[in-house]
């Protein structure tokens, strides 16, 4: 007789609907843990990206100049300095770092002003000018009128204008913003400058330097013009000053404008019509702040009606953009971002731009800001 098989079935303490749900009890009880691990990864692998986004970014992206509608970003200011550094390199010249960003702050505004008032002043500016403005800027002179280039040399140029625009990774859409607007101010400057006479009183001024005047210096000096002495000889006979040899004391023919300080010296009269400084008359005494002692002017001659020089013509066709684009200003919103923090972020991106050796401005960047601004 055979032996009962023995059974080995080993009856189970829990169905299988429990073990199942026994496992999901056990995935609920660590569900957390395993939420905060993946919080945790995400939060690791967006630590770089958000010290990119914050650091390379952001930065760029941030307003520092409003004119009216039109924002400009830190983006755009390190766009403008790279170009017009670059520009400037390639002639040779050194660019000045330490006053790049306000000096690229105060044109770039007064770029957008004239762009903005131009339409009422009836100017426009053609793809053409910008084209030709471009190459003489390259320092090719000689391109007055692209369109009767021939075809070789056109070639020549666009393949310049393109390694150059790769050299500082500009945009065509961008570098022809610039010029474009620069080419509205030169416009809107011409149409100041047609305010201005090119006849107009002058002075021929002379300047006499005493380190330490005294009323003896001033007699004997005074005596020697009025025994006829020439002016010249006098000057370089008595003036202190390091470079009267070499210039023999002249300032110049000067109009109103020039000199504004010693207008109402040079040019005013009193009640009776006399002017207050007559011809081949020495002036009171004036501080020389930058050699110490005083400074004492003369007027050589007087004329009424005399011709601008082209570069006094300049200087007052610059006084009066500069008041007219002032008079403008009352009438927009302007807003600059001007600090230390966005002076030293600007400058680090353009000095890795540069290619030749810096020259840098040592002023302190806050406290010189506004030098000049509106000047």
């Amino acid at each position: 007789m055979m032996p009962e098989k023995e059974n080995l079935d080993i009856p189970s303490s829990e169905s299988r609907s429990e073990i199942i749900a026994s496992s999901k009890r056990l995935k609920l009880k660590n569900r957390p843990f395993i939420y905060l691990a993946v919080v945790f990864l995400i939060i690791i692998t967006f630590i770089p990206v958000i010290y990119y986004v914050q650091t390379h970014i952001t930065p760029y992206n941030t307003e520092a100049l409003v004119v009216e509608d039109k924002i400009y970003t830190r983006g755009n200011v390190v766009d403008f300095i790279r170009f017009n550094q670059r520009i400037s390199e390639e002639k040779g010249d050194p660019y000045l770092i330490g006053a790049s960003l306000f000096d690229a702050l105060k044109l770039m505004s007064e770029n957008e002003i004239a762009y903005q008032v131009a339409p009422k002043m009836g100017l426009t500016v053609e793809d053409k000018e910008i084209d030709e403005a471009f190459f003489q800027r390259l320092g090719y002179s000689d391109v007055n009128d692209i369109s009767q280039l021939s075809g070789e040399t056109l070639m020549s140029l666009m393949e310049r204008k393109k390694q150059f625009l790769n050299s500082i990774q500009l945009k065509e859409d961008v570098y022809r913003d610039i010029i474009r607007k620069d080419l509205f101010r030169q416009k809107v400057t011409e149409e100041v400058s047609k305010n201005i006479s090119r006849i107009q009183p002058q002075a021929h001024i002379y300047k006499i330097t005493l380190l330490t005047p005294n009323i003896n210096k001033v007699r004997e000096i005074s005596r020697m013009l009025n025994r006829g002495d020439n002016i010249e000889d006098v000057i370089v006979a008595v003036s202190e000053d390091p470079e009267a040899k070499r210039t023999k004391g002249e300032i110049g023919w000067v109009p109103q404008g020039i000199l504004n300080s010693l207008d109402p010296l040079f040019f005013g009269v009193d009640q009776d019509g006399n002017r207050y400084l007559e011809v081949k008359t020495l002036s009171e005494p004036f501080v020389n702040s930058e050699l110490g002692g005083a400074d004492i002017y003369l007027i050589a001659e007087f004329s009424e009606a005399r011709e601008l020089s082209d570069n006094t013509f300049s200087l007052l066709t610059e006084d009066a953009l500069v008041d007219f684009l002032n008079e403008e200003r009352k009438s927009l919103y302007i807003y600059m971002d001007l600090n230390n923090e966005i002076y030293n972020w600007i400058n680090s991106k353009v000095r890795l731009a540069s290619v030749l050796p810096e020259v840098i401005d040592d002023r302190d960047p806050v406290l010189s800001q506004f030098e000049g601004m509106y000047q």
